[in-house]
This record gives C-alpha cells, structure tokens and sequence, in this order.
C-alpha cells in the first residue's frame, strides 16, 4: 500500500501529513471536518467529488491547502499534497460545526441528562472545542439527540 499506515486518531488531536492513508472519502472528510474545527478555521472546497478533494484555507491569503487522492490498487485515500501553515487568525464561529456533528458529539451527554439546557450546551461546546454556534443550531442538535433516545 502507497504511503504511510493507517491511523485513527481516537479522540485525540487530528493531524495531517503527506502519505497518511483513509479508507474512504468519506473518512477523509469526517476527519477534515474535526480538523477544521479544533484548528479553528474555515474551509473552501475547491474540488469535493468521489475520486479527489482539495481543500484550502477560507482565510484571505492563507495559505493552508490539502489534496487527497485514491490509491490505483488498494482504493484507499492518501494525503497526496499538504501545505501545514497558516498565517491566519483562528475564529470561534466555524461552519463546519453541524447540528449532526454536535448532536454526535453530545449524544452521551444528552442520553445522561435529557434536561440538559441549549446554554449548558453552549458552554460545554466552547470549552471543550473553542467554538461558537447559533443557538437553533443547538436546538436542532439536541433535537436529534432526543429522537434517537
């Protein structure tokens, strides 16, 4: 297989570096999505299909940018570009941070405690991963916690 093994990250601290291998597209993305947010910066996508992403920094003249391509023999997906520094500033309002991202993130949390208040919610969400979000946002996340309980 092309590249370095597999690795998941297991609530730690999501990096990156050229030659890291995913399973799926897919997997590349949840974990762009987790990195995006405990970077705190926001994401263009200039090419997002099935066979390739490429993604830059949202910040003017930062120059942050990631590719990843599939591998001709296995079908995994490897860090095949990466540029590692941002010149930046990091931002608490990220829109990567989903109602359905939340809503796994809290799900725990919500079966525990489904009196658990929006601004709880809130608090929590900026300590722990330095992020702000719009309270309806909030709403719907735990909305979708409690229809799956």
């Amino acid at each position: 297989m092309w590249g370095k093994k597999l690795v998941e990250d297991d609530g730690r601290k999501v990096s990156f570096w050229v030659g890291r291998v995913f399973v799926s597209v897919d997997a590349f993305r949840e974990k762009l999505r987790e990195y995006v947010i405990q970077e705190g910066f926001d994401i263009v996508r200039v090419k997002n299909e099935r066979t390739r992403v490429t993604v830059k920094c949202a910040g003017e003249g930062c120059r942050w940018r990631i590719h990843v391509a599939p591998t001709p023999e296995s079908g995994t997906f490897v860090v095949r570009t990466l540029h590692d520094e941002h010149s930046c500033i990091r931002s608490t309002r990220n829109k990567n941070a989903s109602s359905s991202w939340i809503a796994k993130k809290f799900a725990s949390r919500i079966k525990n405690n489904p009196e658990m208040k929006l601004s709880g919610m809130r608090n929590e969400l900026l300590e722990e991963y330095g992020v702000e979000v719009h309270p309806m946002r909030l709403y719907q996340a735990k909305r979708k916690c409690m229809d799956a309980i």
